[in-house]
């Protein structure tokens, strides 16, 4: 039975209970002391049965209805009462409010209680009013959070005043820094391209200017021998020119991506030393290079592209801008190695101008030049930047020390992984024209005059060949031929119809013994780390890029079988 009162909730009686004079003058004083929470009554009989209990109280042990309740718990305090926490006895003594746990219908409540032993009508009943502490607890904080986070508004809101003059000037110098920067930035671009336009134009000059001279000696087998001589060094600094304007746009825009293989560092050097050797004797300068690493420590894992392009360019750097009868060192050695891993420094000291203290805070920046050198050195002034960048993007660290008029150190610290499953080999020497003379070629390309040269420099080599404009072209020459054939096939890639990437995945994918054996090198003008690695994942052997010079084409094919 539910009884409805004036100053209190609905409470549940037991059959045959009421709420009398003596109750009714209690529970208003326990919900007063208790912060007006759910009242239980009850007498003091074993089990503790409750004899009335208020529907708020009922919610609180998280029951719908006072029949689940009753069906739960059988109206029994001892039901909800934890007997370490609180025993009967422990119950009916206590004398002041208690903190504890009582039984809900999923779990716990944590509960403050507040007892009175009321006489009733000659009966001592039992009376109490419980306070979910965690609810109490909780709306105590949600005014103390009110409370704070008003002031904390209020101290917020004179913060954002006193800060706003501050703020607007800040905005302002960063903004008048921006401009600056913004010129500055034009400024260079601007001088790197009439730099540019000048490095570009000079050469093309001297070309056209050489080949007019031929007109006029078409007899002198050695004049033009010399003309031939100077047109190619022209022509491949002019390659370099556009090389570095393309990485650095590369570089810039995050398209390069590092590819990682297996190579020995001792043959990287070697190759580094073949490059600029000659260059150091044009000039006439010392150049000496040492490889202080054990053999064991020279099979890494890294992108070996890159790694060649860092040294050569900083080499080239040390045979530009040296003096006459200067001298370069170029020294490898390690600086740290455990089973897994090789970290090498790179040394290159020259005897040249040097780099001024003020333009090794720049240096690194691209479209940068030191002006002094300007007149005496043409070049795109990106040489440092490719270098910088592409030392960081291998995980290592590049210094500078320089004195005018005495000359440079750059060092380069790069980590390498170790190659552990490389093994050493040997391969027989033999010569260009005894490993080409007689061999069987398929050339492919789509340039009437790059097809023409290519042929000639094969024919010259004593090979036989067989040309294709298209990959489609490709493709069924190589499917009409007999069984092994074809001892390579030189495969451009950017070509009609069928580019050489589909030409030498279809190849490969024939029904046949030499589909997968025979030797397909790239022949490309795409010379990026990423263009070598996706012609290696479509199944090339090789990549060759263009332009190239004869004695590059005919290593390509001498190759096979080394990959």
């Amino acid at each position: 039975m539910m009884l409805e009162s004036s100053y209190l909730e609905p409470l549940f009686l037991q059959e045959g209970q009421s709420v009398t004079e003596a109750l009714q003058r209690n529970i208003p004083a326990l919900l007063r002391e208790n912060h007006g929470v759910g009242i239980i009554g009850g007498c003091y009989e074993p089990g503790l049965p409750i004899q009335l209990i208020s529907e708020l109280a009922v919610r609180m042990l998280g029951y719908a209805s006072i029949d689940e309740f009753t069906s739960a718990t059988k109206n029994s305090m001892s039901a909800l009462l934890y007997a370490d926490k609180l025993s009967e006895e422990e119950f009916a003594a206590l004398s002041k409010p208690e903190e504890t746990h009582l039984r809900t219908k999923k779990g716990s409540l944590w509960v403050r209680i507040v007892k009175r032993d009321v006489d009733d009508r000659g009966s001592i009943l039992w009376l109490i009013s419980i306070c979910d502490m965690d609810a109490l607890y909780q709306k105590e904080l949600l005014v103390d959070q009110a409370m704070f986070e008003k002031r904390r508004q209020e101290l917020l809101q004179q913060e954002q005043l006193q800060k706003a003059n501050l703020l607007l000037e800040q905005q302002k110098a960063e903004l008048q820094e921006a401009y600056t920067q913004a010129q500055h930035a034009n400024s260079a671009k601007s001088d790197f391209l009439a730099r540019m336009s000048h490095d570009i134009r000079t050469p093309i000059n001297s070309i056209i200017g050489v080949l007019e001279i031929a007109e006029n000696f078409s007899s002198d087998t050695e004049k033009l021998r010399d003309i031939r001589t100077k047109c190619q060094t022209v022509a491949w600094y002019l390659l370099s020119l556009v090389d570095d304007v393309l990485d650095m746009s590369k570089l810039e825009s995050g398209e390069v991506h590092l590819v990682e293989g297996a190579f020995r560092l001792d043959e990287l050097l070697d190759q580094c030393r073949e490059i600029i050797e000659p260059q150091a004797a044009e000039k006439d300068l010392t150049f000496v290079m040492e490889n202080r690493l054990e053999k064991e420590d020279c099979a890494l894992i890294s992108s070996s592209t890159h790694l060649r392009q860092i040294l050569t360019n900083l080499l080239s750097n040390a045979v530009k801008y040296n003096r006459l009868h200067g001298s370069i060192t170029a020294i490898a050695e390690k600086q740290a190695a455990d089973q897994t891993s090789v970290t090498v420094c790179f040394t290159i000291a020259d005897t040249g101008r040097g780099i001024s203290e003020e333009f090794q805070k720049e240096m690194f920046e691209p479209f940068t030049r030191e002006t002094t050198q300007e007149a005496a050195v043409s070049g795109t002034g990106l040489g440092l930047p490719i270098v910088k960048r592409l030392t960081d993007m291998l995980g290592g660290s590049i210094t500078v020390q320089s004195e005018l008029n005495v000359g440079t150190t750059f060092t380069v610290t790069i980590p390498f992984r170790r190659d552990l499953e490389r093994k050493e080999c040997e391969t027989k020497q033999v010569s260009n024209k005894e490993s080409l003379h007689g061999m069987n070629i398929l050339l492919v390309e789509d340039n009437a005059l790059n097809l023409e040269i290519t042929e000639y420099l094969l024919k010259h080599e004593g090979c036989t060949v067989r040309t294709a404009i298209n990959g489609l072209e490709a493709v069924r020459a190589f499917e009409q031929s007999k069984p092994f054939y074809f001892d390579a096939i030189l495969m451009d890639v950017m070509m009609p119809i069928m580019d050489g990437y589909e030409a030498t995945q279809t190849i490969r994918a024939m029904d046949r013994p030499d589909a997968e054996k025979v030797q397909i090198v790239a022949m490309t003008a795409n010379a990026f780390a990423e263009d070598v690695a996706k012609c290696k994942a479509v199944g090339m052997n090789a990549h060759l890029p263009k332009p190239f010079k004869a004695d590059q084409l005919i290593a390509s094919i001498i190759e096979r079988g080394k990959q």
